[in-house]
């Protein structure tokens, strides 16, 4: 028996140290009770969770560890277990000691039952449920929401019922909701939930009171912003003066952007340092993704509701007969305008009784038309009579369209009808009317191409000198030319500047050539000269490319009759199509020849060459051949369209060819040579006329410091004694001063233009100036410019850009003609 006994003590032992060593080694809280509930053993994670001893547990203290609330629910669910011996099944909240966090248990114990089947004690487990419960609850939560904001249309209502709800389930201070304008950087609160002992903050705030310039642009990329201290952390500690008028110490704000723009935010507050558990966070962000959906339906609902209530007081006022059905076609409804036009009722009109005041030749087909769109969903539209009450019938337009649910079924018909028998009427008279307005749209559309295409080549001719002008300037300030170098660059210079200005005093002319009229300036013109010049303005761009220019002229060729200018320019258009479709390190051969009475000119490339198909049409305005190559060289295909009418106007021709794509073409231009004349000694030269301008005193005026400065040294080069100044007053106060000899002004100037100046110069008694020679200089070169000028007191009109030896001239003339005016 002694040996039965101690071997039975034995296994005892055994069986608790296995059962101890399972308990530690599960990663739930276990315990052992006895048949009374009195603890007899708790795993080291138990003590270590709740953080009291062995000792402390057989207390009870672990029971000050549990919310009351949950506390009283576990103990009376123990105490039955404890009665009836079945199995013990509870959650509730037991606080941890490390962070002090109330955290969800599922507690459960079974009964260990002796050989008799008596209790002779229980074993437990506690197992953390927290993140399950939490998302359980919120989850409740979010449910129980939607179904008491469906008990409100409303949306403030819905608002407050959202903001309430959140604030007593997550036990804050305050919950707000805010509509946000960010343009004004203002949130609107209409809606809060606070704790009685805080005062509300319905009102307008500015954003940057509360809001640092990095957390708004959290807020406008949608991202939560979770404050634990407001004082202490460093994206709210620069305001937290503003925080603390509020009582405001920890936060969460969730902002709701509404394609992409931030609309609302929701911020929920607490009076202290609050660690937010992020179930909490997101709890807040998805009850903003719901609430703002929510609150956009039922705006949506109210809005629809107030536009109905307005769509009845404007249909009865307004001057169509309205009227409306049901999805059949069944009408229910008349504006008052209707019952007065007709002198009917609803009664006898409701339904389909509306025929009775129909024509009879009409009716039929009204009717027929009207079921069919009932029928099919579409948009209803006839014209017809209808009888007033005065027996005459007039002419209606009548429409109407089917107003449908979300799912695309027609629930009514709205529809008007437009008294319009004073517009057929008058329907002979509007077809007229229309004739005369389209062959006027036509016109003034052909007009405005003309323009168009006016500009374009305006802008392409004056481009085209600018090439050289620009590069050999560029070189002259590098300081690397050879004075020969820097004389053959001022004289390209100077050559491409006049025919620069030649163009511009052209301006009025230029349309001339899209008209098939344009006046040249005949003169005998050697074609080599104009060759050779035009090749200069390219060279440049060739050498860039590595682009070689072979010449091959024909000696003793003789002259053609036509526009020096005009014909470099044939030349320039040709050699720069050249040299844009040529690659680098190609060829481009110019060859001067005569054939019979012509004069044959032969520009060749290697380059991309044309399509045969694109050939007919190469010479045509705004024509480009569709590929990508062209596409790549830009252009808005008008330098050949310009050689072409312009060497047509020299009573020549123009041809391209080509082999094709890659192969290269040739531009051959004929134009007719002069007969040989005898030669004749040339005439000598002139000497230049040299100008002196000593003793002359000159006020000049003009806004543009570049133009005036050049004034300024062109007369002081002369001699004169200028005083210069930028402005109408300027000029004035000048005048008081000292009276020149003779007034230059500009016409387009800020506040007082030239003319304004000239009245008021000429208002001045004569020792103030007020009969001073005037002369207007101005890029306004037209001939109504020229006629204002005059009528302002000016004596002259000379054009921008200056030519210094007409300026010079025009003033000496002037100064001649006021000293002849004085003698006589």
């Amino acid at each position: 028996d002694i040996d039965d006994r101690f071997r039975a003590e034995e296994s005892l032992a055994e069986s608790d140290r296995r059962f101890r060593f399972l308990a530690e080694s599960l990663p739930h809280l276990m315990w052992n009770v006895d048949a009374a509930g009195e603890i007899r053993f708790a795993n080291q994670k138990w003590s270590e969770y709740l953080g009291m001893s062995y000792q402390e547990a057989t207390q009870n203290n672990w029971e000050s560890l549990v919310p009351p609330s949950d506390l009283a629910e576990g103990l009376a669910i123990w105490q039955e277990s404890l009665i009836t011996g079945e199995d013990y099944q509870a959650e509730f909240r037991l606080r941890r000691a490390s962070d002090g966090m109330e955290r969800w248990h599922l507690s459960r114990a079974v009964p260990i039952r002796g050989r008799e089947g008596e209790i002779v004690e229980w074993i437990g487990t506690n197992t953390d449920i927290h993140d399950r419960k939490i998302a359980q609850l919120n989850e409740q939560f979010l449910s129980e929401l939607e179904l008491r904001l469906r008990q409100h249309s409303n949306p403030r209502e819905m608002l407050w019922e959202a903001m309430h709800s959140l604030g007593e389930y997550l036990q804050v201070d305050r919950c707000i909701w805010h509509e946000i304008d960010i343009e004004a950087d203002r949130a609107i609160v209409h809606q809060d939930w606070h704790q009685p002992d805080l005062a509300t903050t319905v009102g307008t705030y500015q954003i940057s009171d509360f809001k640092t310039p990095e957390l708004k642009a959290f807020s406008l990329a949608g991202q939560t912003l979770v404050i634990s201290d407001t004082a202490n952390s460093p994206q709210t500690a620069l305001l937290i003066d503003n925080y603390d008028a509020l009582s405001v110490r920890a936060l969460v704000d969730v902002p709701c952007l509404q394609e992409g723009r931030w609309v609302a935010l929701l911020v929920v507050t607490s009076q202290a340092v609050r660690h937010w558990r992020p179930d909490e966070v997101s709890l807040l962000q998805e009850v903003v993704a719901r609430l703002w959906t929510t609150i956009l339906h039922a705006r949506a609902v109210q809005d629809l509701h107030e536009s109905e209530a307005r769509f009845r007081a404007l249909a009865d006022n307004i001057a169509q007969l309205a009227w409306m059905t049901d999805a059949s076609g069944w009408i229910f409804w008349y504006n008052q305008r209707w019952f007065d036009y007709t002198g009917t009722t609803l009664e006898a009109m409701q339904g389909w009784g509306w025929q009775q005041v129909h024509h009879p030749e009409h009716v039929d087909r009204v009717v027929a038309n009207f079921r069919r769109c009932c029928e099919t969903g579409e948009l209803w539209e006839d014209t017809f009579p209808l009888r007033g009450k005065d027996g005459s019938y007039r002419w209606f337009l009548s429409r109407a369209v089917p107003i449908r649910d979300e799912q695309g079924n027609v629930l009514r018909w709205c529809g008007t009808n437009t008294d319009i028998t004073d517009r057929l009427n008058a329907e002979a008279e509007r077809e007229r009317l229309l004739a005369r307005e389209k062959a006027a749209r036509e016109e003034a559309e052909r007009a405005n191409r003309v323009k168009d295409e006016f500009l374009a080549v305006l802008s392409h001719e004056l481009r085209t000198p600018l090439n050289p002008i620009l590069g050999w300037s560029k070189l002259l300030r590098s300081n690397v030319l050879t004075p020969e170098k820097q004389r053959y660059a001022l004289e390209t210079i100077e050559r491409n500047a006049k025919l620069q200005t030649q163009l511009i005093e052209d301006l009025l002319d230029v349309s001339g050539i899209l008209q098939g009229k344009v006046s040249l300036n005949i003169v005998p013109v050697d074609l080599a000269e104009a060759i050779g010049a035009a090749i200069e303005t390219v060279r440049l761009s060739a050498q860039v490319k590595s682009i070689q220019i072979c010449t091959e002229f024909a000696l003793d060729l003789g002259r053609v009759l036509g526009d020096a200018g005009r014909l470099q320019q044939v030349m320039w258009n040709l050699l720069s199509n050249a040299v844009k479709f040529t690659p680098p390190g190609g060829k481009i051969a110019v060859k001067l020849d005569r054939i019979d009475n012509d004069a044959q000119i032969t520009v060749t490339d290697t380059g991309k060459g044309i399509e045969p198909d694109f050939l007919p049409c190469v010479f045509d305005y705004f024509r480009q051949a569709d590929s990508t190559f062209t596409r790549k060289f830009g252009g808005l295909g008008l330098g050949l369209a310009i050689v072409r009418h312009l060497v047509e106007l020299h009573g020549g021709t123009v041809k391209a060819d080509s082999a094709g794509e890659g192969k290269g073409a040739t531009f051959t231009v004929k134009i007719p040579l002069m007969p040989v004349q005898p030669p004749t000694i040339p005439a000598l030269t002139p000497p230049e006329t040299s100008f002196d301008l000593s003793g002359i005193r000159v006020l000049a005026v003009d806004d543009d410091a570049d133009a005036r400065d050049l004034v300024v040294f062109l007369l002081e080069d002369c001699g004169a004694s200028v005083t210069a100044v930028s402005n109408a007053a300027d000029a004035l106060v000048a005048l008081t001063v000292s009276v020149p000899d003779l007034l230059l002004s500009d016409i387009g100037m800020p506040d007082t233009d030239g003319y304004m100046l000239l009245r008021q110069v000429r208002a001045l008694p004569p020792e103030q100036g007020g009969l001073v020679p005037a002369i207007a200089l101005t890029a306004y070169a037209g001939e109504i410019d020229y006629q204002q000028a005059l009528a302002a007191g000016f004596q002259r009109h000379i054009s921008k850009p200056l030519d210094p030896d007409k300026l010079v001239q025009a003033m000496l003339d002037l100064l001649v003609e006021r000293s002849n005016k004085n003698i006589f």
